[in-house]
């Protein structure tokens, strides 16, 4: 398994609907998702089989919601 922080800017009053769409994500594994004051607007925590499994829960799960502004994805290298 692999270990991934996304990080994700949103157009403003949208966290709750992006909340309410990774509660719902079953092909991977949300570990913990938080809303942060900062230059993001949420930390997802998420654990995935493979980079397939990152490529596809990115980009059709979440960059694909026109709320959605940016993500910055980091993959843990432990």
């Amino acid at each position: 398994m692999t270990l991934v922080y996304v990080l994700v800017n949103l157009r403003p009053g949208k966290e709750k609907n992006l909340i309410d769409r990774v509660k719902e994500e079953k092909e991977v594994n949300v570990l913990e998702y938080h809303t942060v004051y900062g230059e993001y607007d949420i930390i997802l925590k998420i654990e995935v089989q493979n980079l397939e499994d990152i490529r596809r829960f990115l980009l059709d799960k979440i960059r694909s919601l026109d709320f959605v502004e940016k993500t910055i994805t980091l993959i843990v290298s432990e």
